[in-house]
Formats: C-alpha cells, sequence, structure tokens
C-alpha cells in the first residue's frame, strides 16, 4: 500500500506546533515574509525549491519532507503545458 504524504499545510502546522514556534517566528528566523508562507500553505503562488530550503532548514526537517508535502498539495502540469 503506498504511503499516504499529507499536504503542505498539514507538514507545516505539525511541524510548527512540535516545535513551539508560530508562522510569525517561522517568518522572522528563516526571513521569509509572513504573506509568502500563507500563500503556500493555502496553495497559492509559485513555489521555488530555495523558499522549500529555507523553511525545511528552519522547521529542522529534510528539505524532502517538505518538497513531498508540496507534491502533495498541488497537481502538476504535464510537460509542454
Amino acid at each position: 500500500m503506498p504511503e499516504i504524504t499529507p499536504d503542505l499545510s498539514e507538514t507545516m502546522e505539525e511541524l510548527l506546533q512540535r516545535r513551539g514556534k508560530s508562522i510569525n517566528g517561522l517568518s522572522k528566523a528563516s526571513g521569509l515574509s509572513r504573506p509568502t508562507i500563507q500563500h503556500l500553505l493555502r496553495g497559492e503562488g509559485d513555489v521555488f525549491l530555495s523558499t522549500l530550503e529555507r523553511l525545511a532548514e528552519h522547521l529542522e526537517v529534510p528539505v524532502l519532507r517538505v518538497v513531498s508535502a508540496v507534491r502533495a498539495t498541488r497537481r502538476l502540469a504535464p510537460r509542454g503545458c
């Protein structure tokens, strides 16, 4: 049976709660704006690997965990679209 990957919002909420951090705290620590983090959580806008790397670093998880959560949240467009 394939493993179900939680979406980014679930993953971020879990990690923030475990580490006792808030979106504001994560914003200050990572240098990412609060609106940027909120857009990511809602699945809006473009996602850059550098942004995910910063989130992963400050949430103290492998970047692959954050990337997997983004992929679960968003449909990827087929090549050529």
